[in-house]
């Protein structure tokens, strides 16, 4: 399991202090503002590390919700959390051809058979598309599709099958299916880089939403929207 990374968020002493007294005599106006401040900054930061990486990879934000959390502030604890861990994804998850299984049998439209196309698959969006020799794509009786390939002659073994409505069959295993790196992998291998963009200038931006919130709290007390 790639070692998870996490990023948190908090307040220093002296702006606890400055909040503090500026908010003296609201009901919980200190953490209520500190608290909303900082999730504010985390999903901004969480936003921009998403961005990073599929900017630079092939790899589609929704594949990335599982992998990237947040653990958020409350009144009670000031400081937030961006959690980035998972195992390596899915090869199928990245740019890959062909993106169906090869279905024996099927013609086009001149009435040919089809050729099984070889796989190729493309990782981050700097490089080259590479072929996987003896890679093939399969779908699992669960449904899910993915890019697999036999294990080595040693390790092979025949197993028979019986599909309805055709006649028996054999297929040799173990398969192991291909992945890519994990998104903590991904994170720290491109020099911190995506680490730096999405952290850079975080500390005023944290400063500047404190402001904000303990404004919208004095607002909302004197009656003000």
């Amino acid at each position: 399991m790639p070692t998870p990374v996490a990023i948190e968020f908090k307040v220093n002493d002296q702006q606890l202090r400055d909040v503090s007294r500026r908010l003296e005599g609201i009901k919980n106006g200190m953490p209520r503002a500190v608290s909303g401040a900082i999730n504010d900054v985390t999903k901004k930061g969480k936003t921009r590390i998403e961005r990073g990486i599929t900017s630079r990879y092939y790899i589609k934000k929704k594949d990335l919700k599982p992998f990237v959390t947040i653990r958020r502030a409350t009144v009670k604890r000031l400081s937030a959390q961006i959690g980035i861990k998972g195992k390596r994804i899915p090869l199928m998850d990245f740019r890959v051809t062909p993106k169906q299984p090869f279905r024996a049998g099927e013609q086009t439209k001149t009435g040919r058979f089809k050729k099984i196309k070889p796989v190729r698959a493309t990782i981050k969006k700097a490089d080259t598309k590479r072929k996987y020799e003896g890679a093939f794509i399969a779908r699992m009786p669960s449904g899910h599709v993915g890019v697999f390939k036999r294990r080595g002659r040693g390790n092979v073994r025949r197993v028979r099958r019986v599909r309805f409505g055709s006649d028996p069959y054999y297929s040799e295993l173990p398969i192991d299916e291909l992945h890519g790196p994990s998104v903590p992998a991904i994170f720290q291998n491109e020099d911190n880089r995506i680490q730096a963009e999405a952290l850079t200038g975080m500390r005023d931006e944290l400063a500047k939403r404190i402001d904000a919130r303990a404004d919208l709290i004095i607002r909302r007390k004197a009656g003000g929207r």
